[in-house]
């Protein structure tokens, strides 16, 4: 792989995430879309690139919208906050940061339950 190569090109990623959301749709689960956490400019990784991160969230925005799946974005919670929350040079996050993450997770699955009731 080269850097800055993509494993699966962006027409194939949305295609196989219609596939995916179809088949979980069959199962009447209440479906969640995490979006990918930001990957620093300055990371060098075979296959992360900062840009790329960006093109792939709005490719799965558009399909959750277009499908009706909620979609918890956790670009936009660790994006202001990476050297906080975030490993230097890394895409991985430090415990810290992983417990901002999880707790936001946590909430939206909340609010979704509690939405379900009603």
């Amino acid at each position: 792989m080269r850097l800055g190569h993509n494993t699966i090109p962006i027409e194939q990623y949305g295609k196989n995430l219609r596939q995916l959301i179809a088949r979980m749709k069959q199962t009447r689960a209440k479906l969640i879309f995490a979006t990918t956490t930001p990957v620093p400019e300055y990371v060098q990784t075979v296959s992360r690139r900062a840009a790329d991160v960006r093109v792939y969230n709005a490719v799965a925005r558009k399909i959750c919208e277009e499908e009706g799946v909620s979609i918890d974005d956790l670009y936009a919670l660790a994006l202001p906050r990476l050297v906080e929350i975030q490993f230097p040079n890394n895409v991985h996050f430090s415990p810290a940061g992983y417990e901002v993450l999880a707790r936001h997770v946590a909430k939206n699955i909340g609010f979704l339950l509690d939405s379900m009731k009603r």
